[in-house]
């Protein structure tokens, strides 16, 4: 069989653990760096430039409407850093909850669109993905402490602020999210890498609610791991 090595160049180095990258018509990347707790953006040339400060922990990017980019801040992550790498290993001292962050990257401006839901305060909100209704989804892992962790969900939320509603919960540390096929499945992965569910999702999204449909093991990289396949219900935003 024959091996194809992809070429690659390293465009940029630095960076404080990146995370989220949103391709921009310039040829730029906009992307997160959780540790040093800003949006950035690399130009092709190879220069990073913080775009805004945000504080707390942010984790994930997406383009949203108007040309803003929406971030999901987990709070905040404890680091160390050993020879050419960093690793997150808690929560950091200063954390204060998670947030939804909408940014507009000319002017470096952010505001705060999500900070709880019914009442529950997001605990470390980390991936996101726009949906064909303007909405989006995200994953919420949660916090690792020294002696106890969160239990995980993911939410459904419209853009303009007026709506968040709570999709799954509990699950173990969501981590990835993303629409497959013609945007009615969403698949998210826990923070090893395993497929930790499928779900489909009908034309109604602003009543979200959970049905299981089947439930199998799965082959992840844990014996015990399951998947849960759902439909998630709701009128359209």
């Amino acid at each position: 069989m024959k091996t194809i090595t992809p070429a690659f160049k390293q465009i940029a180095s630095g960076l404080r653990f990146p995370e989220g990258p949103v391709a921009m018509p310039d040829g730029s990347v906009i992307l997160v760096e959780i540790e040093r707790r800003a949006l950035s953006r690399v130009t092709p040339d190879g220069k990073v430039r913080v775009l805004a400060t945000l504080g707390g922990g942010p984790n994930g990017a997406a383009m949203g409407p108007r040309g803003k980019i929406y971030v999901t801040n987990n709070g905040g992550l404890k680091f160390v850093e050993r020879p050419g790498k960093l690793f997150p290993i808690a929560q950091a001292d200063d954390y204060a909850g998670g947030l939804i962050q909408v940014v507009e990257p000319e002017s470096g401006k952010f505001e705060t669109l999500y900070d709880a839901c019914d009442g529950q305060k997001l605990r470390g909100p980390n991936d996101l993905v726009f949906d064909s209704a303007g909405g989006f989804w995200f994953t919420d892992l949660g916090k690792t402490r020294e002696r106890d962790m969160d239990r995980g969900a993911v939410y459904y939320a419209r853009a303009d602020g007026s709506m968040i509603k709570e999709a799954v919960f509990p699950l173990e540390r969501p981590n990835g999210i993303g629409l497959a096929g013609r945007a009615d499945a969403l698949r998210r992965r826990d923070a090893d890498g395993a497929l930790l569910g499928v779900s489909s999702l009908g034309a109604r999204r602003d009543r979200v609610g959970e049905r299981p449909v089947s439930r199998r093991k799965g082959d992840g990289r844990r014996g015990t791991r399951r998947l849960s396949d759902v439909r998630l219900a709701g009128r359209r935003p």
